[in-house]
């Protein structure tokens, strides 16, 4: 099943990207 739908696990991988980076940018704005 996750073969046949590896759209929704990209965009999920994506988001936890965008998370991390965006958490990453605010620590190193806030020191």
């Amino acid at each position: 099943p996750a073969a046949s739908i590896p759209e929704p696990a990209s965009l999920t991988l994506l988001g936890l990207s965008l998370l991390s980076g965006l958490g990453f940018r605010r620590v190193a704005m806030s020191g």
